[in-house]
């Protein structure tokens, strides 16, 4: 009598066939749901045999932290930004994207439930290894603590890794404000500067910021004052535009020193009809054209440690 053969088991619906790689390796593929968007997606699995790739598949199904069961943080990352950009002002949203896009890079490929503390902080060493400035790295960590808040709300994650992060020690604040010699050399270079010169006599008198001083109209000035009435921002577009002060402090009456009014005068004949006071063409310059013109017109005066910002410091 002939012996019976044993059939072989029915693969589960959603197994791919183990097959062997011309390395002789062996893979095969299951399909998850990502619980965040709810689409099915499909992993892979490579063992030395199929035993060892079947193995895998199993223990895929039955632990408790399983591939699939939380998202990768670059799957998690724009579900977030979707999610956040009706709440916040464009210029926030801007921040949002550039700390998620750090973070992504870093992170990415770890799934949510998977990251630990010590993940962020190499992470931020290596930003800061990079030469990214230690407040650029924490803005970063700022970032993704509310991204993790959210996840953590929705149930993906314990708790929130990167708050339990140490943070990167923060270097201590040196305000420069130029002395009087070097006030008057970058005086005396402002005063042949076409392009910069005259913003650069404002902002050494009036102390505004320099995206207080892009946003200025002429209907702004007055004979003796000038009146901070708005200030540049990132636009919804990834461009710059007019926007509200952030604080009810920054709209502020300007009383203009002499050398504020002169430079005025000079630029408004300039302009040649424009409403804006510093414009680029028809439009408003754009806050890093008008840092790179200042720091073309410092080197010309020997101060290339100079920023912009350091004149509201001088100022005050």
């Amino acid at each position: 009598m002939e012996k019976a053969t044993k059939a072989k088991p029915r693969a589960r619906k959603g197994d791919g066939s183990v097959f062997e790689t011309k390395d002789g390796r062996h893979r095969a593929s299951l399909t998850v749901r990502d619980i965040v968007t709810g689409k099915p997606r499909r992993v892979w699995f490579s063992g030395r045999t199929p035993t060892e790739v079947r193995r895998k598949m199993q223990a895929a199904r039955s632990e408790a932290q399983t591939v699939g069961r939380t998202p990768t943080l670059a799957d998690y990352a724009p579900l977030w930004l979707r999610a956040v950009r009706h709440r916040v002002r464009p210029a926030t949203m801007d921040n949002y994207k550039g700390g998620i896009r750090a973070a992504v890079r870093g992170l990415g490929s770890l799934e949510l439930a998977k990251l630990k503390p010590a993940d962020v902080e190499t992470w931020m060493g290596d930003l800061l290894a990079q030469g990214r400035k230690p407040s650029t790295v924490a803005t970063y960590r700022r970032v993704l603590i509310l991204a993790l808040n959210d996840a953590e709300r929705d149930g993906l994650v314990p708790k929130n890794v990167a708050r339990l992060a140490r943070p990167p020690r923060m270097a201590e604040p040196k305000p420069r404000a130029l002395s009087v010699e070097e006030r008057a050399r970058l005086v005396d270079a402002a005063q042949d500067d076409d392009i910069i010169g005259n913003l650069v006599l404002v902002a050494l008198a009036t102390g505004l910021r320099r995206q207080e001083l892009l946003a200025l109209r002429w209907e702004d000035i007055e004979a003796d004052k000038l009146t901070v009435s708005a200030a540049m921002a990132v636009s919804a577009s990834g461009g710059y535009e007019r926007a509200e002060p952030k604080t009810r402090r920054s709209r502020r009456t300007v009383g203009l020193p002499t050398m504020a009014r002169e430079a005025l005068e000079r630029q408004r004949a300039a302009v040649n009809g424009s409403p804006w006071v510093f414009p680029a063409g028809d439009k408003p310059m754009h806050p890093e054209a008008a840092s790179d013109a200042f720091r073309r017109l410092a080197d010309r005066a020997g101060l290339p440690d100079v920023r912009l910002h350091d004149l509201r410091h001088t100022a005050a």
